[in-house]
């Protein structure tokens, strides 16, 4: 069964990168990660692109939000599965 990880982020790249190092040395699932990007301004796009990370991104000024962000990743999965996880979360 495969599994996609769905994770809001704003402005949390430190974080962000610990998380995922996180899921994919430690889960042993197949998985997708999407990360949705929310006005973020502090390298995680370029980031995400130069580690091959699925993203979608918030283009605009104001923040979308935290639930917001969680229904734009579940509608972009192509798993029957998801893990609403925080990018300060760790497994």
């Amino acid at each position: 069964m495969k599994i996609t990880f769905c994770i809001p982020s704003k402005n949390n790249l430190r974080y962000l990168k610990s998380s995922v190092r996180s899921i994919k040395q430690n889960s042993i699932q197949e998985h997708d990660i999407i990360v949705f990007i929310d006005s973020d301004n502090d390298g995680t796009e370029a980031w995400l692109i130069n580690n091959q990370i699925a993203y979608l991104k918030n283009d605009g000024v104001e923040p979308k939000g935290i639930a917001y962000a969680y229904n734009r990743c579940i509608e972009a999965a192509s798993t029957d599965v998801v893990c609403m996880f925080h990018a300060d979360m760790h497994m």
